[in-house]
């Protein structure tokens, strides 16, 4: 484990898309991020403002949410957390958590096309 030091949101990208294996935050964008960017999370947090970053398996293996997991604000509770996390595969968390980025274009369409 290696903790960063603080930087710019663009060398923030960079560490997450170098191949970064985890993040452990307790900050909602930072979660909002990783789980965008397909990087496992661990929320270091007992409740979350962000329960669609959430991990969540159903019987057949496909994932719901994003790669988060909510970790707690113990020692023992994050160190689980960590060893679940590392488990996600990372090409099942689900990058589209947030809509497919294409809001903009359907509201605008969809006005136009009330608007006589």
């Amino acid at each position: 484990m290696k903790p960063a030091p603080p930087v710019t949101s663009d060398q923030f990208a960079a560490i997450l898309f170098g191949g970064c294996r985890l993040v452990i935050t307790d900050s909602g964008g930072v979660t909002e991020e990783a789980s965008i960017l397909g990087v496992p999370c661990v929320q270091a947090r007992t409740v979350t403002d962000r329960p669609e970053c959430c991990t969540a398996a159903n019987a057949d293996g496909q994932y719901r949410g994003g790669g988060s997991v909510l970790g707690g604000n113990t020692t023992e509770s994050i160190s689980k957390a960590i060893q679940v996390a590392l488990t996600i595969p990372r090409e099942r968390i689900n990058r589209d958590i947030y809509g497919d980025g294409t809001a903009s274009k359907q509201i605008s369409e969809w006005l136009a096309s009330i608007v006589q």
